[in-house]
């Protein structure tokens, strides 16, 4: 069987375009399978909120936090969002949060606790198990308090 030269650079295009479409990562945040897996819209709203979160959008976060998950990809979803803090820095997310109501604050909160204690941040293919109060501790200290945006 011969193959033309031009149905060759179409089918490289084709796979190029497949396995770049289907990165788990997005600016070098990792989507961990659990969310990766959750159909192809999902995917692309999830990427979508992890780049504009890393752009500094607030509406980005709320829409995180808004994700809808349940069990591990909980877990998944609050490795994401740690991560999104580690890249930021945690001043910069500190901003984000001051714009966030209290309820979501506290939302977030609960990923990041979760995404410290099972995500592998340090990216050596181990759970890392750190708390929020060590890890972040001017976020851990704003997200106790008791103000927020209403």
């Amino acid at each position: 069987m011969v193959f033309s030269k031009s149905k060759i650079i179409k089918f490289l295009v084709l796979i190029t375009l497949f396995t770049s479409c289907n990165k788990n990562e997005v600016d070098g945040v990792i989507i961990p399978e659990s969310l990766h897996t959750q159909g192809e819209q999902r995917n692309i709203k999830l990427k979508r909120l992890v780049k504009q979160t890393l752009d500094k959008s607030p509406k980005a976060l709320i829409g995180l936090n808004d994700f809808g998950c349940t069990g591990e990809v909980c877990h998944d979803l609050g490795f994401v969002i740690t991560q999104i803090i580690y890249k930021t820095g945690e001043n910069e997310f500190i901003k984000l949060l001051e714009k966030l109501s209290h309820d979501d604050r506290k939302d977030i909160k609960g990923f990041i606790m979760a995404g410290l204690e099972y995500g592998d941040n340090n990216n050596d293919g181990k759970r890392d198990y750190k708390i929020i109060s060590d890890e972040f501790p001017n976020i851990d200290k704003l997200l106790n308090s008791k103000k927020g945006k209403e």
